[in-house]
């Protein structure tokens, strides 16, 4: 079990998608339901288009469910898609996406 300098499971949320699909399908899944959060802020603060919700604190609740997508689902009011889609930008960009979860658990509110 690998997980990265802020303690996130990397390969249990990797298990938790199909790595085998094309990377264009994973870009349109992406495009879909992620967006950038206005005002320019950086990739380690992006959202699901519909619902708001930041891709790190997904994956931060992913990793202390052990997965539980069902949970995650219900928790945020999510579709299964968005889900997926948070975890595939995730796998994208892992650096980012823990560090603004280390400095959530840090206490930063920026």
């Amino acid at each position: 079990m690998r997980t990265h300098k802020h303690g996130i499971d990397i390969e249990m949320i990797r298990a938790l998608v199909d790595t085998s699909t094309p990377s264009g399908e994973i870009e349109a899944i992406v495009a879909r339901h992620v967006e950038p959060r206005p005002g320019g802020l950086g990739p380690d603060r992006a959202r699901l288009r519909d619902s708001g919700v930041s891709i790190w604190l997904i994956i931060a609740d992913l990793d202390a469910t052990d997965g539980d997508i069902e949970q995650v689902i219900h928790d945020y009011d999510l579709h299964a898609s968005e889900v997926i889609a948070a975890i595939y930008y995730y796998l994208r960009n892992p650096e980012l996406i823990e560090a603004r979860v280390a400095l959530n658990e840090a206490g930063y509110a920026g």
